[in-house]
Order: structure tokens, then sequence, then C-alpha cells
């Protein structure tokens, strides 16, 4: 029984996009996502010795590990009924709390801590964090979050911008602004 549904949540990661649209949307995408946070945090905490890497780590993984089951991989990449009501969210912290349960004597502070990380990911609350970030690993991980996602989604705008052989592209609403799409890694090395 464990083991059936340890498999069905290893496939759904495997195929979930990290959005519906926007960024890293597209199958596999949330797994690309977790695995870019995670190097960028990883840095981080050898670079800044005060942070506990483990939270870094965590809420690389944790973050948005929810819509697995908020978001369908099926074409679409429709919503859930369970991710309209209830959230990707708070589907990592039940999961926190399912699995930190099962641990004799797990800690209450650090699955608060670690449930804050989840909850305030989204950095603000306009944002559609519940919570905004209240220790230096949580701002981390809604910084990256945010630095990650908006790298992917001008790497995406910026793909599809190519294709029409112009040199600035259309206005990007999301952004504000028109963007030079020159490849510049190419282009200087």
């Amino acid at each position: 029984m464990i083991r059936s549904r340890i498999q069905k949540s290893k496939q759904l990661l495997l195929r979930a996009p990290a959005a519906k649209s926007i960024h890293h949307a597209w199958v596999g995408g949330l797994l690309e996502h977790i695995v870019s946070m995670t190097k960028i945090l990883v840095f981080m905490a050898d670079h800044y010795r005060a942070l506990n890497r483990d939270l870094l780590i965590f809420g690389a993984v944790f973050h948005d590990l929810g819509k697995i089951w908020e978001i369908s991989s099926e074409a679409g990449f429709g919503y859930t009924d369970r991710g309209r009501l209830v959230g990707h969210m708070e589907l990592a912290c039940e999961l926190v709390d399912r699995k930190s349960q099962r641990i004799l004597g797990f800690n209450m502070e650090l699955r608060d801590i670690c449930k804050h990380i989840i909850l305030s990911h989204h950095g603000r609350l306009e944002f559609g964090s519940p919570k905004v970030p209240m220790f230096l690993e949580a701002m981390l991980v809604a910084m990256v979050d945010d630095l990650d996602s908006k790298v992917s989604t001008l790497q995406t705008w910026n793909e599809g911008e190519r294709v029409s052989a112009e040199k600035w592209s259309r206005f990007n609403e999301l952004f504000d602004r028109y963007f030079l799409i020159s490849d510049l890694k190419a282009k200087f090395g």
C-alpha cells in the first residue's frame, strides 16, 4: 500500500508541470524547477555559512510539491478538484504532517518551520502566500522561487519570440516591457 502510493507520487512528480502556464509549464517542469532551485539554494548555503542547508533543500523540494495533486499532467494542465478546493500549499503541508507524524519524536517546532517555508514561498500576501517569510531561509526559498520562475518564463518567451527574426520582442504584459531577444550568450560568449 505505502509502496504503491510512493510509486504513484513518483510518477506524478515525473510528469507534473510547475504551473498551468507562465513558468515550467510542461511535462516534467516541476521536477526541473525543483532541481534548479536546489542547485541555487545549495550554492547559497555554501556561500552564506550561517544558513541551514537542510531547510533550504527542504524548501526547494517541498514548496510546490502539492502541485502534483493540484494540477493534472494531462493535456491542457487543468486544475484537479482537490487543487481548486485546497491548493498546493495546503496539500504539501498535509504531506509534511503525515510524514512527520510517522517519525517518533519529530520536533513540533521543526514541523511548523517546514510548513512555514511552504506557506510563505510566494513571498507576499498579494501573491497568494497565506504568510510572509518570517526567517531567512523562508525568505530565500521565496526569492529563489521567484527568480527561477521568472528566468524560466523569460527564456520560454524569448525562444518563442526568436522565430520572428525581430531584434525586439512584442510587448510582454507580465513583465510590462519589451525585450531584446538577441542570443547574447552566443553573440558575446
